[in-house]
């Protein structure tokens, strides 16, 4: 299993997985699937996930804090998104963070990083 060619998607690493999520895909559709690689076995993957799914999209960014992935913005074709997931890479359970002032806006094409807390 191979994900199609795709841009601007997203790729964040977890342990020895990389996590991609999104894009465009090569068939000139937006894509709200995910696909694991395995960096030892170099073996894809599309595990099923349960909860509230992100809308497709490009431009967002992901970024991985320990065992969470947290995707935010993207442009959906329709609307550049402030929407914040979290991705729980045990269980493969997304949930959409509740909004919290101040909120970044809406955005696509950014950077994204994590940084200790002290």
């Amino acid at each position: 299993l191979y994900p199609p060619g795709r841009i601007r998607s997203s790729m964040s690493s977890f342990g020895s997985l990389i996590v991609m999520f999104g894009g465009y895909a090569s068939n000139q559709k937006l894509s709200s699937d995910l696909f694991v690689l395995d960096a030892h076995s170099m073996q894809w993957n599309s595990p099923p996930m349960s909860g509230p799914l992100p809308s497709a999209r490009w431009g967002h960014k992901t970024v991985v804090v320990e065992d969470r992935l947290f995707l935010f913005g993207g442009d959906t074709d329709t609307v550049y998104s402030d929407e914040l997931y979290e991705l729980n890479l045990v269980s493969m359970t997304w949930s959409l963070k509740e909004k919290k002032d101040p909120t970044p806006s809406a955005r696509w094409g950014h950077a994204m990083v994590a940084a200790r807390d002290g």
